[in-house]
């Protein structure tokens, strides 16, 4: 009888083992770069990666193996961290600070605090639980604060200025010497970023902006998915894209940057139908002389 039991209990954990899916490797994103080769590790909540990926950050490493010590600068500056594997005591210029988790070796090589070696340079960490993965990016203090203005303009040109992070492998990137960035009717938490022939959707996350949606258009194609107003505006298919389409069926404000070719900016209104309905042309210089109030936008 125990012997039938103990046959069925493990009938059982195999059942569920089986059912199992592998867990999803931790992502790491620098800016819109999303690095796969070398993934994170998370050890007592802290999450690690190879000396190897520092340099990603823009890091000089230099790893001395007699006494296992990894030495980081940073161009730019004057800054040096140094840290020693299984020794909670990392050192900033001389200075000593006390580590959550010791550098460790985990399959033949060296991983050291993402957060701690980041934080020291001036970087900020954010989690992202819902993908699965860490972001790394450098700060605008400006563009933050012009963000969350109340005055919408200004809030839309803060929020084009914010760093941008993506969780997802970004298609191939197109070159393009104007761009448009597009925004929901009274709206500066999301917006479209067109170039070259390509979109991307971006929703801001507090400092940063991060990419949702991305695609190729292809104008020739016919356009089955005119659901939303960006679709019946852009009027052609999308092919390749990456991650989930928003659907926004109000009306849309757009800002075309033509500076770099003829020194002019467009701005208007596009209806539910995907048609411009209004737009005014200005001389420019930069972009903050395109992205202005909108007389047409309803409050």
């Amino acid at each position: 009888m125990r012997k039938l039991i103990v046959l069925m209990a493990l009938a059982i954990i195999l059942i569920f083992t089986c059912g199992m899916s592998k867990p999803e490797p931790l992502k790491l994103s620098i800016g819109e770069q999303l690095l796969t080769d070398f993934p994170p590790v998370i050890v007592n909540n802290t999450t690690l990666i190879p000396i190897r990926t520092a340099s990603y950050l823009g890091y000089n490493v230099t790893w001395n193996s007699e006494n296992e010590t990894v030495t980081i600068k940073k161009a730019g500056t004057t800054d040096i961290i140094q840290l020693t594997v299984g020794s909670k005591t990392a050192y900033k210029n001389k200075s000593a600070i006390e580590l959550t988790v010791a550098p460790q070796v985990y399959a033949n090589s060296t991983y050291v605090p993402l957060r701690f070696i980041s934080e020291a340079f001036g970087s900020t960490v954010v989690w992202d639980s819902k993908n699965n993965g860490v972001a790394v990016f450098n700060p605008y203090p400006e563009a933050t604060i012009m963000a969350k203005s109340s005055d919408l303009a200004t809030s839309r040109r803060g929020v084009v200025g914010l760093p941008r992070v993506s969780f997802q492998k970004a298609l191939e990137q197109p070159e393009g010497m104007t761009y448009t960035y597009i925004f929901p009717e009274n709206e500066s938490s999301s917006f479209y970023f067109l170039k070259g022939g390509s979109v991307y959707y971006y929703e801001v996350k507090g400092e940063y902006a991060q990419l949702v949606w991305e695609a190729n258009t292809k104008i020739d194609k016919e356009n089955n998915n005119d659901i939303d107003t960006f679709s019946k505006y852009i009027g052609g298919a999308f092919d390749p894209q990456v991650g989930v389409q928003p659907t926004i069926s109000q009306r849309l404000i757009f800002f075309h940057d033509n500076i770099f070719v003829n020194g002019t900016g467009k701005f208007g209104l596009i209806d539910q139908n995907g048609k411009e309905i209004i737009s005014h042309e200005v001389r420019a210089q930069q972009l903050s002389e395109i992205i202005v109030p909108v007389p047409e936008e309803e409050k």
